[in-house]
Parts: structure tokens; sequence; C-alpha cells
């Protein structure tokens, strides 16, 4: 029995060791040595994918579907123990309804645009987004705990399901 405690106490001991020296390590030089931990963004939230139907000027007079996807980098400002970004995400998560809603509403051509334009809305939409989540994040209570940028990480065309034509004076009346 002696000899089954003895077995037991030798791995547990070093592991008590080995947690006191790592605690006691110097951690991370400064500079660009940093751990793992130190690196990248806590919170990564993407908001649900949008898809504008673009119409194309290009002599067929068809529509283009853009696909583009809002991403949110949440990092705290603090450190501390237990910090959490659930309260970030749920700002995203309650904004994102009213963001759709502004692109939709500001970013959508009103007529026929080249193709070679559409690619313009890629700035077209990210300023809108930071221009909507701008009030929202500014009367957030959290502000001072978080930092969360906008950026596009999904932007590509695809041809409309049904291809459907459009004709003068027919935009979005479908």
């Amino acid at each position: 029995m002696q000899m089954n405690i003895t077995i037991i106490r030798i791995p547990l001991l070093m592991a008590v060791a080995g947690l006191f020296l790592h605690c006691l390590s110097p951690g991370p030089k400064s500079g660009n040595d940093l751990s793992a931990t130190q690196i990248g963004d806590r919170t990564v939230h993407n908001l649900a994918e949008g898809i504008l139907s673009i119409p194309i000027d290009d002599g067929r007079n068809e529509y283009e579907n853009l696909h583009y996807v809002i991403s949110a980098f949440v990092n705290p400002l603090e450190s501390a123990i237990g910090s959490s970004t659930y309260d970030a995400v749920n700002l995203l998560e309650k904004f994102e309804p009213r963001l759709s809603a502004a692109i939709l509403k500001k970013v959508t051509p009103k007529k026929p645009i080249l193709f070679s334009e559409a690619q313009n809305l890629h700035a077209q939409i990210l300023q809108v987004a930071n221009a909507t989540f701008k009030p929202y994040y500014e009367r957030w209570s959290l502000k001072s705990k978080y930092s969360i940028e906008l950026d596009i990480t999904v932007f590509y065309f695809s041809n409309s399901v049904e291809n459907r034509r459009f004709s003068t004076g027919d935009y979005y009346s479908k």
C-alpha cells in the first residue's frame, strides 16, 4: 500500500513543481517575441451573409448577385481574468438588422452599372457599415473595454439563380 502512495506522489509533486516554475518564468520578452495567446484577435464575429441583386449594364441587361460578409474583430482593451467578449457579440447581433437595412438602402444602385464599376461597392459597403455602427458603439456602456473593428471578409459576384432580365423602368419592381 505504501508503494502505491509513493508512486502517486512523485508524478503529483513533479506536476506541481512544473506549474510553480512556469509561474515564476519571466514570460515573453518585449518586442517581437510574443506568445501565441498574445497574437491575433480575441473574437471574430461574422455577421450574416448579405446578397444584393445588382443590375449590370453590359449589353445582356442581367442581374448579378453580390455576396458579402462583414466581420467584426473584437479585442478587449483591458486584460482581466475572466474577461469575456459575449457583451460585444451581443451588441453586434442586435445591430445586424439595422446594418443590413442601411446597406440595402444606401448601397444598392438605383440604375444599372457596368460590371467594372461593381468592385467599387466594396468600399461603399464598408463605409456604410462603419457609419451605421459608430453611433451604436459610441452609446454602448462598455465601449471603453472593447475595440471593435468592422471589415469585409467575403466579397464576390455570382449569376442570378433565375438570370432574370430587366427592362428600362423595371428595376426592383419584382
